[in-house]
């Protein structure tokens, strides 16, 4: 009876904690050279990586007080006269409301998978998936297929947690040991050789009669150089081909279209998809000022936001005024804003003129 007193009020603790932290989260101010923007939300990597895009390695950050999220923008507003933007880190949000309050709803990532329809054969005549073919065979690469308990804890210990440490640094997002644990009653390990020596592997994963590129881990940084993550691709299609599937997941992205490993996901043919093994982690931004600064971040970083129901929209902002059906052409192709988003939204700061040039209306 004592026993389950005692976990009664630890769970009524945890309980008040979780209601805490998420109604009251920690608020960062962030203070790069041409701007100033608010983070607020516990998401330290996300942080990290959104002040990185926006003001690279040179910016400092303070953290503010907890402030109850309806009065975040108020008290923000009322004490820094010179913020940008407000960014709202909640996975569990009243979406009308913000909505309502004119803030951008968009994914903190996107997940990208690749149609495996075709046999092997002709999949391999494709000039992305030939390149990552040419590249085993150069570098003697083999592959096998385990799912042994002690090569799932090796992989995990010995080139999983070190490999995303040196790759990412403060930036990285580790899988707790419990929740990999689970992850691999539903996985095969797809364990990486070269000349008899293993130097990585892969978790492959199946959801929902779906296969995933999961979590990555090798050697070191000096083997991904030499094309050990373009060895698992390759591995990967080979292996989804021979379980029967006709589409396999290249796995979870941020949602800027900017991204470097979202960048090269599209480069390879895949398309941005609804997610399936990627949970709904959302951001919302709250533009309180369109200073130069940011204006100029937002000019340059499209991303993919919501407008209703999860449909995947692509938000580019710019002046209109400068806007050509050329250089709109353009911009859309480097960015690959058809490679599964629904629509493309063109926010335009010279807003008073409310018009696109007439040679854009109706694109």
């Amino acid at each position: 009876m004592r026993n389950r007193i005692r976990q009664s009020f630890r769970d009524l603790k945890r309980k008040i904690t979780e209601y805490f932290t998420s109604t009251r989260p920690r608020v960062f101010l962030l203070t790069g050279e041409n701007f100033k923007v608010v983070y607020a939300g516990k998401d330290e990597q996300n942080k990290l990586y959104l002040a990185n895009l926006m003001f690279g390695e040179n910016f400092t950050g303070q953290e503010l007080s907890r402030i109850y999220f309806p009065k975040i923008s108020g008290k923000i507003r009322g004490k820094f006269k010179d913020v940008s933007a407000i960014f709202y880190e909640f996975d569990k949000p009243d979406v009308q409301k913000f909505q309502q309050a004119k803030m951008l709803w968009f994914p903190r990532w996107v997940e990208c998978t690749l149609d495996i329809s075709k046999p092997f054969s002709e999949l391999k005549s494709q000039k992305a998936i030939k390149d990552f073919g040419r590249i085993v065979r150069q570098n003697n690469y083999t592959c096998l297929v385990s799912v042994k308990k002690e090569d799932f804890e090796s992989f995990y210990k010995d080139f999983y947690l070190p490999y995303i440490k040196e790759i990412h640094g403060k930036k990285a997002y580790f899988l707790s040991y419990n929740y990999y644990k689970k992850l691999t009653e539903s996985s095969e390990l797809l364990v990486l050789r070269q000349n008899g020596e293993t130097i990585g592997g892969m978790l492959f994963e199946f959801r929902e009669n779906k296969a995933q590129m999961g979590y990555f881990g090798f050697k070191n940084g000096d083997c991904v150089k030499d094309g050990a993550a373009s060895a698992m691709y390759f591995f990967s299609i080979q292996r989804a081909k021979e379980k029967g599937f006709s589409e396999l997941s290249f796995g979870p992205s941020k949602s800027f279209l900017t991204d470097g490993i979202l960048r090269y996901k599209l480069g390879k043919g895949a398309k941005i998809v609804d997610k399936i093994f990627t949970t709904d982690e959302d951001l919302f931004l709250e533009v309180l000022d369109f200073t130069e600064g940011f204006k100029d971040f937002l000019a340059k970083n499209p991303f993919v936001f919501y407008r209703e129901n999860r449909k995947r929209f692509v938000a580019m902002f710019g002046e209109a005024s400068k806007l050509t059906a050329e250089n709109l052409t353009e911009t859309l192709d480097y960015f690959k804003v058809n490679e599964g988003s629904e629509k493309l939204v063109f926010f335009h700061f010279d807003a008073l003129k409310n018009a696109l040039p007439d040679e854009l209306k109706g694109k």
